[in-house]
């Protein structure tokens, strides 16, 4: 029975959030975790009780989440439609928040623990294969999203594809899917250029790779930040691993057509509609020179490709405004 409560309780959070990735675990930890409860010590996480009303006879569930960096706000989890759902379903959540340099490796205790929270949120927590390869501790929410999803059961029979991304090969579901309209002009997944740069060298937004390249250069040479010394900005950075055709890189070469999966799947279709593996077409090659050009002109960072997340993440976010160009 309590079991059932888990589960439902998860489809309701999801149909609610709408959010990325949410899997209800088969744990024990359900209702008789308490507020202030955390993860393992080593881990770098968070947690809280909530609201300062009385909500001591509700019942709690964890939910893990993860957040990119520290900088990354957790304010949102606890106030807003997320303190509203919470008492809308009476209930507590308490929040574990991991931040993704830690999670791989506090991923692989909690799994090998067996002691999961009651469900997983957010896009960046577990992969399919996680839980293909722990199935036993996941909850299957087929038969709960057509008793109590309608309109995610309804968007499963508009778009299919959409139901086949998050059913695993035996049929089942065990996370939920999102699906999100290209958004060319207003979307987190897009690159942003320093406007602060562009004023103090009287500069225009670029319109085209030539004029990036050109404003990059600029901003790589001629004190952009405007603190006296023309040597310590930076025109474009990235993290180690992310890929030549994923990450920041993803997006300044789309302009030769050699847009492909965020995950590093090299695997496109070229302007005929047909599957090609991009680093054999010519636009792909000829994407890479362009890069290298760019660093020959000295507006790639020396450490793009063997810097971790923090460290890119320390420069575009530096004491004193933003060391980096093109984020």
């Amino acid at each position: 029975m309590r079991k059932k409560t888990k589960m439902a309780w998860s489809v309701a959070l999801s149909a609610a959030m709408a959010a990325g990735l949410l899997a209800g675990c088969g744990s024990n930890g359900g209702a008789e975790s308490t507020s202030g409860s955390t993860a393992a010590s080593s881990a770098k996480t968070e947690s809280s009780a909530g609201d300062t009303a009385d909500t001591s006879d509700r019942p709690t569930y964890k939910i893990a989440t993860v957040r990119w960096t520290d900088t990354w706000p957790t304010d949102f989890l606890h106030e807003g439609v997320m303190k509203e759902i919470e008492d809308k379903m009476n209930i507590n959540i308490d929040w574990q928040v991991y931040y993704n340099s830690d999670w791989s490796e506090q991923k692989s205790l909690l799994l090998a623990s067996g002691d999961l929270p009651d469900a997983f949120l957010g896009s960046i927590c577990l992969t399919q294969a996680d839980m293909a390869q722990n199935k036993s501790a996941f909850l299957d929410l087929t038969d709960l999203i057509e008793k109590d999803m309608p309109n995610l059961k309804a968007a499963f029979e508009a778009d299919p594809e959409l139901k086949a991304v998050c059913t695993s090969r035996d049929g089942r579901i065990y996370s939920l899917p999102k699906k999100l309209p290209l958004r060319p002009k207003v979307c987190g997944d897009v690159m942003c250029i320093n406007q602060e740069w562009l004023d103090n060298l009287g500069l225009e937004t670029p319109k085209t790779y030539k004029e990036l390249e050109e404003v990059l250069v600029k901003f790589a040479t001629e004190d952009a930040d405007g603190d006296g010394d023309p040597t310590n900005e930076i025109g474009i950075t990235n993290a180690a691993g992310s890929g030549l055709l994923s990450g920041d890189l993803r997006h300044i070469l789309s302009p030769f057509g050699t847009m492909v999966s965020r995950d590093g799947n090299y695997m496109g279709l070229n302007g005929e509609g047909k599957p090609v593996f991009m680093p054999m077409e010519e636009n792909y090659k000829e994407a890479v020179k362009w890069m290298r050009q760019l660093w020959e002109e000295g507006v790639v960072d020396p450490e793009y490709f063997t810097q971790d997340g923090s460290m890119k993440t320390a420069k575009q976010q530096a004491d004193g405004g933003s060391q980096v160009g093109l984020i």
